[in-house]
């Protein structure tokens, strides 16, 4: 089985082990794919709807993994038992039920020697709350077909972060600072991307045609992602 970019970003962030989870696991293709490639031999597939995990269920067959696969029904990790799974996949949803799912099971989530999450929103929530929780967090980045695609690898332990004066917590968790990306040419384009779309939305604050406080404010706030963009562009280097 091949994966496309975004699930092969998140499968090469699991280190090869006995047993993992991948939760909301819709077709069910990345247990079945480090199955098939022999970086966990058992997994656990859940999700909170009947139908996708049907789906699962079939894919596995179709792949003669389905004795390798348990398929569980319920929402986020409360289907797994504390310890049960060395690692886990929490991927393709938004970023406030990850840290729903996180928070409602968190002695669970804090089972994983790792664990591996993408967001489809508010990633920065995601950080914060990994953060705040004590896990240990580093980023990673893909690109296909004109979209960036982002990852996070969590692990329990202390947060070692690099200050940047005068960053709002939305900001240091937009535009990570992690030693791990430091030669990651995707994070550079990542970053450059978002310079010039940061660049356009002050360019057209700029011209409105009206004044007042809420023009100031958006400037203000605009700056500060460009401000924070050129500060890791200089630390990592522009292309």
């Amino acid at each position: 089985m091949r994966l496309d970019s975004r699930l092969s970003l998140a499968a090469s962030l699991i280190e090869p082990c006995n047993k993992i989870a991948d939760i909301g696991t819709d077709h069910g293709y990345l247990p079945i794919f480090m199955i098939s490639t022999g970086k966990a031999k058992r997994a656990v597939a859940t999700d909170a709807k009947a139908n996708p995990l049907g789906r699962a269920r079939a894919n596995a067959e179709a792949f003669g993994m389905s004795s390798s696969i348990d398929f569980r029904l319920g929402f986020g990790l409360e289907p797994i038992s504390e310890g049960e799974c060395e690692a886990a996949f929490i991927c393709g949803m938004g970023g406030d039920t990850i840290n729903s799912i996180i928070m409602r099971s968190l002695p669970i989530a804090k089972s994983f020697a790792e664990l591996v999450l993408q967001p489809q929103s508010h990633i920065f929530k995601v950080r914060h709350i990994l953060d705040s929780q004590g896990f240990s967090i580093m980023s990673h980045y893909a690109f296909e077909r004109g979209k960036f695609y982002e990852a996070i690898k969590a692990t329990p332990g202390l947060r070692i972060q690099m200050p940047f004066n005068g960053d709002s917590k939305e900001i240091a968790y937009v535009y990570p600072v992690d030693p791990c990306l430091r030669n990651d040419l995707v994070y550079k384009d990542y970053l450059d991307y978002h310079l010039a779309a940061r660049l356009q939305i002050q360019a057209a604050i700029l011209g409105r045609a009206s004044k007042g406080e809420g023009r100031d404010k958006a400037f203000e706030d605009n700056a500060c992602h460009i401000t924070a963009i050129k500060e890791r562009l200089c630390l990592y280097g522009s292309q």
